[in-house]
């Protein structure tokens, strides 16, 4: 890939090669200067040794006298004990050379290669010396004279006079090496302390251009991306950048403007796109509210319609029933007249008209809110065995069995008249649906805090495209052709007000299953409305 002088990628390689080119020369430096205060310890360690061994080698020569002089003053016998402080004595030259030596091969200049080399000749001559010494006393103690003593204190003192000046001169010129290492030492430390100061200003001035030719430049424009950014998070599409040059920074900053750009025109298009939409739910909304007001109007018409017919009704179906009672009891004493039995089933289908008034009535007076629900703790055996009583004629007459199955202590919490009636209707149902011969079955329980009615016929059944919506008022399933629709809605409704619940279902075998929930009465009497 090729790379632009002037690319964003080149500049901050450049910026990253100077950072790791002052670490690499910094480091460097940091080497070298411990390389050169190691090189300056160790000449002065080294200087500190020998001055060490030289104070050993002088006390070893000093024992040695001692123990000279010790053995001549006791004869030739006791001449072995020199041999330990001789012993020592050499050891120690030993030593001394070997550091002298050191210091030779470690000498870097000519000049302290010449101090070296002279330190090392003094040590011979002084080496020499007390081998010399050495063996004249060897031989005197030997010779056991009485001149013995005297003449080890003469070779004694003829050693001390060459060697003392020697030792004197080996050790002040080991304190000049210390010395001279010192200042060293200090003119180092002065000439790092120069460069380590004049490095941190060029280190300084360094990243300063770098910050002013390169950081600065980028910092300020990705600053300059952000605020445009932020611009466009608060909806200022119209915001743009200032694009200069051709690395990657300016191209991102040019497609930058590109984006706003196409993001204000696609803002555009969809502030009209809501403007249009705007006014077409305006539209849709005063359309809808006047349908919802025509719908009203209707209801409300509806309603009227169903009050107004059903009271018309009533009176005159009032009257009829009426006047066959009356009719009836005057032809008791002859039932089997053609005029008794025309006036029985007048009276009959009068009833079953009657019926349907009431349920036109009732259903008026729920939707206007008519009706109140009086709440008490009943018997549910008292309410079933009403409900049967009544539709026993009805059940006789399509040859109907009516059987119950509720206990004696069950108590729900409900209204008597009402409850009577959602049950009179689930029978007379029950009753048009099954055929002659087969049982209806009426069945109460508990189960926790609720109890179920259910009513159980052996009919026909309901098609199961037609149980989602048995309950929805006016409905009548196909090839239904009995009554208007009206009885189930009912029935829910008043369920629906006690707080219970109503189902329909197959029955196992054949049949309908209805099935009521209703809250088991347990506290006092409660009345709602």
């Amino acid at each position: 890939m090729k790379v632009s002088f002037r690319s964003v990628a080149f500049k901050v390689a450049a910026v990253a090669a100077a950072a790791a080119l002052s670490a690499v020369l910094a480091a460097s430096a940091v080497v070298w200067a411990m390389n050169l205060a190691e090189t300056q310890i160790g000449a002065a360690l080294a200087a500190q040794r020998r001055l060490d061994l030289w104070s050993i080698v002088s006390g070893q020569i000093s024992d040695y006298t001692f123990t000279a002089l010790d053995a001549a003053s006791r004869g030739g016998a006791d001449a072995r004990r020199l041999e330990p402080a001789r012993s020592a004595v050499l050891n120690a030259f030993s030593t001394i050379e070997r550091a002298v030596t050191e210091s030779i091969e470690a000498a870097g200049s000519d000049a302290e290669k010449a101090a070296a080399a002279n330190r090392g000749r003094i040590l011979a001559r002084m080496r020499a010396g007390f081998e010399v010494l050495d063996r004249q006393i060897g031989d005197r103690i030997a010779a056991a004279s009485p001149e013995t003593a005297d003449q080890i204190r003469g070779a004694l003192n003829g050693f001390a006079v060459t060697f003392a000046p020697n030792l004197s001169a080996i050790m002040d010129d080991e304190r000049r090496t210390a010395s001279r290492i010192q200042e060293n030492t200090a003119a180092l430390r002065a000439r790092l302390t120069a460069l380590a100061g004049a490095a941190v200003v060029v280190a300084l001035l360094l990243g300063a251009w770098l910050f002013q030719a390169v950081a600065r430049p980028l910092v300020a424009r990705v600053a300059d991306m952000a605020a445009m950014a932020a611009a466009i998070g608060r909806g200022d599409l119209r915001t743009r950048l200032a694009v200069s040059g051709r690395d990657e920074l300016s191209l991102a900053m040019a497609a930058f403007n590109r984006m706003a750009a196409r993001l204000e025109r696609r803002e555009a298009r969809v502030a009209a796109d809501r403007a249009r939409l705007e006014t077409t739910v305006e539209e849709r909304t005063a359309d809808l509210r006047h349908a919802n007001e025509r719908l009203a109007t209707l209801d409300a018409t509806r309603r009227r319609f169903f009050t107004d017919v059903s009271h018309e009704l009533r009176t005159p179906l009032t009257v009829i029933l009426g006047e066959c009672d009356l009719t009836l009891r005057r032809l008791e004493r002859d039932p089997a007249a053609p005029t008794a039995e025309a006036l029985q089933t007048i009276r009959t289908r009068a009833q079953k008209l009657h019926r349907r008034v009431e349920d036109l009535l009732r259903i008026a007076r729920s939707d206007s809110g008519e009706i109140d629900l009086h709440l008490d703790r009943i018997p549910a055996a008292a309410v079933v065995a009403g409900a049967v009583d009544d539709a026993r004629k009805l059940a006789q007459r399509a040859a109907v069995s009516l059987e119950t199955d509720v206990p004696p202590d069950l108590r729900v919490l409900a209204d008597p008249d009402w409850l009577r009636q959602v049950m009179e209707g689930l029978i007379a149902n029950a009753v048009r649906h099954s055929p002659a011969g087969s049982t209806i079955r009426l069945s109460a329980w508990t189960e926790g805090a609720e109890a179920v009615l259910v009513v159980a016929d052996e009919g026909s059944g309901i098609a199961p495209e037609d149980l989602p919506r048995v309950f929805e008022r006016f409905y009548r399933g196909e090839g239904s052709s009995t009554g208007f629709g009206i009885g189930l809605s009912l029935a829910k409704w008043v369920i629906d007000r006690h707080r219970g619940t109503i189902s329909i279902g197959p029955a196992r075998e054949r049949g309908t299953v209805v099935t009521i929930r209703l809250p088991v009465a347990e506290g006092g009497n409660e009345e709602t409305a």
